[in-house]
């Protein structure tokens, strides 16, 4: 989205130089004719010496009104360049601009046409009354937004959350254009536009989302419809699962969103998804919807949901079969056929852990692994520092717990539930025989292993130099193939 604001306009510094010189010239050119200041000895109220005094007063005034408008504009343009973390509004220049023509102006006025002070100030006091009842709706919205610019309630580009109707229903919008007049809106949500006039929007009841949290972003949303025979307490926690996922691993996401079910209609729930992307980023809404569909759609998969309107596969569940078949086209399950999904699903079994409970530990032998299929874990190990951290994170659909498994090797890392987790545990003697009909799988778990393995070493610093991840995931294979064959 583009942001607009009114530009401040001034002539570059070499203009505002020839304009210093050209006052200098001509005020040499009138000390030839009698005074330095010309205007003081000009008068324009007995007829115009188009050639004399007259001209070169009038002039001399035009010129000083100019000069000293573009050297304040000037002046504002550095500042803003230096500090444009608190930039001054054009509106105050503009206003600043007036005062200074008007001011120039009025000291012309009295001294070409010999006129006296008082009954001059009189007369202007009686035509700025005029005007100002006449204009009273443009002035108004003037000062409104002198007062939203220099108080800094609003600034272009903040989050504005504006509560709208008789039930104060919260919408945001981000301030897309300011103007003399009017303030410009645009819906985070749909990408509507809105536009208020200054002072009816200092009436809004409204809060500034981006000063009240200078972190804050835009949000969007999306809607998802599932059939009412869903558990809709899981799908809840499947949704806000997913969207850890897609904050944790893309940056340009804030750590923030909101998933929970908002209405009911003709037997299907509506689950809303909200969530906020950085203010640092301008990515088109559709991109950023598809990108957490799809690891919605994904994480749906994982945990079982159905997505038909046929009751008859609600309990589903607890299906490993069925788990399985949701997995077909992910990890290494992608190389298995039906007939390898029926002999593995007979062999393996359901295993759940508790929130923080311990699945794996570092340095036992290996007699599993792992396919999660609902929460999180999070694999540990320690660094150069003997510190337990945090390498990587396990989703639904990935596999942990392979490495030692298939090679033989101690574990080496702790893994932990980060939430309470639901997963397949596949043994030595359950895949055996997969393996040895489909030795393709070994080198894509062998591809899988080799990224893990780098992920650990970059922590640890211990990156081997020389090897290519290709080269690694060759000698990989071998080692499952000895493990396994003895070959």
């Amino acid at each position: 989205m583009t942001l607009s604001h009114e530009k401040i306009t001034a002539v570059p510094k070499w203009a505002l130089i020839l304009l210093i010189i050209a006052n200098i010239a001509l005020a040499m050119y009138a000390y030839t004719l009698g005074k330095v200041f010309a205007f003081v000895s000009a008068d324009l109220s007995d007829g115009f010496d188009s050639i004399g005094i007259d001209l070169v007063g009038l002039m001399q005034i035009t010129l000083i009104a100019v000069t000293l408008d573009q050297a304040f504009r000037r002046t504002i343009v550095n500042l803003n360049r230096v500090n444009p973390q608190k930039k001054i509004p054009i509106i105050v220049v503009t206003a600043g601009s007036i005062i200074i023509l008007a001011l120039v102006g009025l000291a012309g006025f009295i001294f070409l046409f010999d006129r006296n002070f008082t009954s001059l100030i009189a007369a202007s006091g009686a035509i700025g009354l005029g005007l100002g009842y006449i204009f009273q709706d443009r002035i108004k919205d003037i000062v409104a937004s002198s007062s939203l610019q220099i108080d800094g309630l609003v600034s272009l580009g903040d989050h504005i959350v504006i509560f709208e109707g008789d039930n104060r229903i919260p919408e945001t919008y981000q301030v897309v254009q300011m103007e003399h007049r009017l303030i410009t809106l645009s819906d985070t949500t749909h990408g509507l536009i809105k536009q208020f006039y200054n002072n009816k929007f200092l009436d809004l009841d409204y809060i500034n989302a981006t000063k009240q949290d200078p972190g804050r972003g835009f949000r969007r949303e999306f809607t998802i419809a599932l059939s009412a025979h869903c558990d809709c307490e899981k799908v809840t926690s499947i949704l806000n699962l997913a969207m850890d996922c897609v904050v944790s691993k893309n940056t340009f996401f804030q750590p923030w969103h909101l998933c929970a079910a908002t209405e009911i209609n003709h037997g299907q729930v509506t689950y809303r998804v909200r969530y906020e992307c950085s203010p640092r980023t301008d990515l088109p809404k559709d991109f950023t919807n598809s990108l957490v569909l799809n690891t919605i759609m994904r994480f749906l998969k994982a945990g079982a949901v159905d997505f038909t309107d046929n009751p008859s596969k609600a309990g589903a569940d607890l299906d490993l079969k069925n788990r399985l078949l949701a997995f077909a086209s992910l990890g290494f399950l992608v190389v298995l056929n039906e007939e390898d999904l029926d002999y593995l699903a007979k062999k393996s079994t359901f295993k759940r852990v508790a929130k923080d409970e311990q699945l794996i530990v570092s340095g036992q032998e290996a007699q599993s692994m792992f396919l999660l299929l609902e929460g999180c874990l999070e694999v540990k190990i320690l660094n150069a520092d003997g510190i337990l951290v945090t390498v990587a994170s396990v989703w639904p659909g990935d596999i942990v717990g392979e490495m030692s498994l298939l090679t033989g090797a101690p574990r080496s890392a702790d893994v932990f539930a980060l939430t309470s987790a639901l997963m397949i545990e596949v043994k030595k003697d359950d895949i055996f025989p997969i393996l040895e009909s489909r030795p393709e799988l070994i080198s894509l778990i062998s591809d899988i292993l080799v990224e893990r393995q780098a992920q650990n070493e970059l922590v640890k610093n211990t990156r081997e130099q020389g090897l290519t991840s290709h080269s690694k995931s060759k000698a990989l294979s071998k080692l499952i193939l000895k493990f396994f064959f003895n070959e």
